[in-house]
């Protein structure tokens, strides 16, 4: 798995929550395309419920594991972790998500950490459009992915343009983009660059 840092989350996600990005301690966090549930689970041992969703059911079974791996550190703040199998395509068919959704009033904050860039255009629009309304108003999502200016030599994934991030979180699709940043993906030390 070409993103796992195995049990460690990405530099981005740290630099949120240090910033105070994903609220204050119980804030229940939706992440998309969790993965092994590395950014998730670092985030519950911080406080944090956090639902995280993926669509394969390796990856949210070894998210469980690592889960509870860690669940007396994620008790002892506070936290929790729950992880489902679902479409990030078909989010009106993910039936824990959307209930989850709808005991909450909506998610205040989501994540998609490397997801979205993995998906085609029509699927990023399907996903976009299906997160809007889990959202609870003034939610967050905090979205990293791969951009086309980075001078990285891997031939994949695919890359995303500054004009297609805002065409797909615009206000006419319903979301408000507050900030667009630069930051850098951790790579595992053993993966290099293809090229």
């Amino acid at each position: 798995v070409p993103w796992d840092l195995l049990g460690r989350p990405q530099p981005p996600v740290r630099n949120a929550f240090d910033e105070g990005a994903f609220g204050r301690r119980g804030t229940v966090i939706l992440d998309c395309g969790c993965g092994a549930g590395d950014n998730a689970n670092w985030l519950a041992e911080r406080g944090h419920d956090v639902v995280g969703f993926d669509v394969s059911l390796s990856a949210v079974e070894m998210a469980q594991a690592r889960a509870a791996s860690v669940s007396a550190r994620i008790s002892a703040a506070g936290g929790a972790t729950e992880f489902v199998a679902a479409s990030a395509t078909d989010l009106a068919g993910a039936a824990r998500v959307q209930s989850r959704a709808s005991e909450l009033g909506g998610f205040e904050v989501a994540l998609d950490s490397a997801m979205l860039h993995c998906l085609d255009d029509d699927s990023q629009r399907a996903f976009v459009d299906g997160l809007r309304p889990l959202m609870r108003a003034g939610g967050k999502l905090f979205v990293g992915c791969f951009s086309d200016a980075n001078p990285d030599p891997w031939s994949n994934p695919r890359r995303i343009s500054e004009s297609q991030l805002r065409s797909l979180l615009s206000t006419e699709r319903g979301w408000h983009m507050v900030s667009l940043t630069s930051s850098w993906y951790e790579r595992p030390s053993d993966r290099a660059a293809s090229g």
